[in-house]
């Protein structure tokens, strides 16, 4: 790898090694691109002719095209994209997931009606975070008409369309002040800045984190990545910010609506169709390459959906 603190060994099932200098006995199974494919020294071709190449990008499609290509340049791609990579790497965590359930939910009726029911005076009841103001989907757009729109505005502490400072008390909490923010709020506006299928970035799962309702803009496949009606999509609205605001309002009026997208919450687990689809999250993709390269070298098969490599017996059923 040509970048990154990854010197020596990686905890896996496999043996799994990361250096970003080229070892002295050129001794590499796989050379790593990042959002590119790799240059691979004669060197370590000559120590290892059938040396692999991954590329891997968390970066969206949409803004990178050449990302679309990777799958048939490198032996694995490492993006976000679940059809076309070997080894995906996605935002959403086995820490982020835990938290889901065990956080309460942040708004009671009591509290929604209160501040925002009714008559009263109209204060924020969504917040925007990002740096980005170059979006391709016009997300800024989007949050401007938005907040001229729904009771109160909307609050933009961080550095794209800034309206207010970033809350003090919120500096006090580190990395988990962006939560601290949010939870102040009803609506996290989970905008991403491009809508492109399985780029779901920490955004959304941030929003769920905080026990708050997200507002998502991005990938129209998130229903996927997330509680069954856990969020409230964009796209439903047709990008309709007349019909968004209506909505978002009606919620505050009617709390039980709103509390209604955390009915998730008193089921239990999560969807078995979710487990198997993201089980793979539960092992670092610095892993799940060493477990690819261990099957490639091997002759293994690779199952791409469980991320490991398939025993003998059960290779013909992967394959077929």
């Amino acid at each position: 790898m040509k970048h990154g603190n990854f010197d020596g060994p990686w905890p896996c099932d496999v043996p799994c090694e990361y250096m970003t200098l080229e070892p002295p006995d050129a001794d590499v199974d796989v050379v790593v691109g990042e959002a590119a494919p790799p240059i691979v020294s004669a060197k370590i071709r000559r120590a290892n002719p059938l040396v692999a190449t991954a590329a891997r990008s968390m970066e969206s499609a949409i803004y990178y095209p050449s990302l679309r290509r990777l799958p048939e340049q490198v032996d694995a791609s490492m993006t976000t994209d679940l059809q076309t990579s070997q080894v995906p790497v996605v935002y959403l965590t086995r820490s982020s997931i835990a938290k889901w359930n065990s956080v309460p939910v942040q708004w009671n009726a009591s509290a929604l009606l209160a501040r925002f029911g009714g008559s009263a005076e109209g204060q924020p009841s969504a917040v925007f975070v990002a740096r980005n103001c170059h979006s391709k989907n016009g997300r800024e757009d989007l949050i401007k008409r938005l907040a001229a729109r729904l009771r109160g505005g909307v609050d933009r502490p961080g550095s794209c369309l800034n309206s207010i400072q970033w809350p003090a008390a919120a500096a006090e909490h580190g990395k988990c002040g962006k939560h601290a923010v949010m939870r102040r709020y009803p609506f996290y506006l989970a905008f991403e800045n491009s809508d492109d299928v399985d780029y779901v970035s920490e955004k959304v799962f941030h929003g769920l984190e905080a026990g708050v309702l997200p507002v998502y803009l991005g990938a129209p496949n998130v229903a996927e990545f997330v509680p069954p009606s856990s969020v409230v999509e964009v796209r439903q609205f047709g990008h309709d910010v007349e019909k968004l605001a209506r909505h978002l309002q009606g919620l505050l009026d009617e709390p039980e609506r709103y509390l209604s997208y955390f009915a998730w919450k008193r089921r239990g687990n999560l969807p078995v169709a979710f487990q198997r689809k993201f089980g793979f999250v539960a092992t670092h993709a610095k892993c799940r390459l060493c477990r690819w390269a261990w099957a490639r070298k091997h002759k293994f098969a690779w199952d791409r959906r469980a991320q490991r490599p398939v025993p003998l017996e059960e290779s013909r059923s992967i394959m077929t």
